[in-house]
């Protein structure tokens, strides 16, 4: 069994990985087709490798220290094979090696939870600050060096809390934020604020 993907996806990928205790099937990248899928059941984040090679599905453990060694300037793929994850460079030099053995549960339908393709409008969100980093760390390891801004959009699915995260220039990565309460967030700008100064003299 071997699985090859492109480094720099697989990263972004990795940073939705569940990493409490309890759902142990979350605690690792599905991999599947063309495609390496993560989730915590706040992210849902998918890409999509045309170069990839998955002899099979299955669901691999990604550690912070392979995420690393993903996110180096000369990573080019990740490879695993006989339950060792190894980071290459594009000469095929490995960069990285660790234990990487089959998680063996079955994933989840993660399909279920992204919106059909088109069906996004803006709207109103409710996010939690550590979605968001996550979001804004998965949009820095997609960015090229020569936009460091990294912006990426989010766009809220129609009669669905579910919105969805497009990165700047990376047509092969795209991510799902679940709903989160929206109690006691104001949807508006404060009926306090005025865009005319003489209105907001003290």
């Amino acid at each position: 069994m071997m699985i090859k993907f492109n480094a720099k996806k697989l990263a972004a990928v990795s940073i939705a990985i569940y990493s409490g205790e309890a759902r142990h099937y979350l605690r690792g990248v599905y991999f599947e087709g063309n495609r390496a899928v993560a989730t915590d059941g706040h992210i849902l984040t998918i890409a999509q490798d045309e170069t990839s090679i998955v002899e099979a599905p299955g669901i691999y453990p990604i550690t912070p220290k392979a995420r690393t060694a993903m996110k180096n300037t000369k990573a080019d793929t990740v490879q695993i094979a006989h339950d060792v994850l190894t980071v290459y460079d594009g000469h095929q030099n490995a960069l990285y090696m660790e234990p990487c053995p089959k998680i063996d549960e079955t994933y989840p339908n993660y399909r279920k939870v992204v919106p059909s393709i088109g069906d996004t409008q803006a709207s109103y969100a409710a996010v939690s600050p550590i979605v968001m980093k996550d979001i804004a760390d998965t949009a820095l390891i997609l960015c090229s060096k020569h936009n460091k801004a990294a912006p990426f959009a989010l766009s809220g699915a129609s009669e669905s809390d579910v919105h969805v995260v497009r990165y700047h220039n990376t047509p092969g990565v795209f991510s799902v934020v679940m709903p989160c309460p929206r109690d006691g967030v104001p949807k508006d700008v404060p009926a306090w604020f005025s865009k005319d100064a003489k209105d907001n003299k003290q």
